[in-house]
């Protein structure tokens, strides 16, 4: 079993093994970030289309953001416009295991009620699709641009 630090709190992380995993399957790596002093959360994510071998970025900034859990709903859900007539297949990565809780366990909080009924609603016209707590130093290891986008000064 592996370890994760997030802050200074240890958190154990199985592995999670998917035979299943179509081989066709779009990934999609998505994460936010937010500023309290302004409500507003800068939203990236990156598509890695295996069928089409494309990968492709989005950016998009929000306003009026009551927390950082809604920016990474936010994130996820314009990830998935992005794909919604692409890939049949996808699988969707966050760095926010609450985010993918409630996703995962369809009991949506009240904050969050909306834009999780949009990511349901957009992903009912998939033949497949998963969300995955990915931690996010491997996400922005493997694409570092990623970082500077979400973080950049406004």
């Amino acid at each position: 079993m592996a370890q994760v630090t997030v802050g200074n709190k240890p958190i154990a992380v199985q592995p999670i093994m998917y035979s299943t995993i179509p081989e066709e399957c779009a990934i999609i790596n998505c994460d936010a970030s937010w500023r309290i002093e302004t409500l507003t959360a800068g939203l990236g994510w990156i598509v890695e289309d295996k069928q089409s071998d494309l990968c492709t970025e989005g950016q998009a900034q929000s306003e009026f953001v009551a927390s950082p859990l809604m920016a990474e709903a936010l994130a996820l859900r314009e990830a998935l416009i992005t794909v919604r007539h692409g890939s049949p297949n996808v699988w969707i990565r966050s760095d926010n295991l609450e985010l993918i809780r409630a996703i995962n366990s369809k009991v949506f909080p009240m904050e969050l009620y909306g834009v999780l009924k949009d990511i349901e609603s957009l992903s009912s016209s998939l033949d497949f699709i998963l969300f995955h707590m990915f931690c996010v130093l491997v996400m922005f290891e493997q694409t570092p641009w990623l970082k500077m986008l979400i973080f950049k000064p406004t």
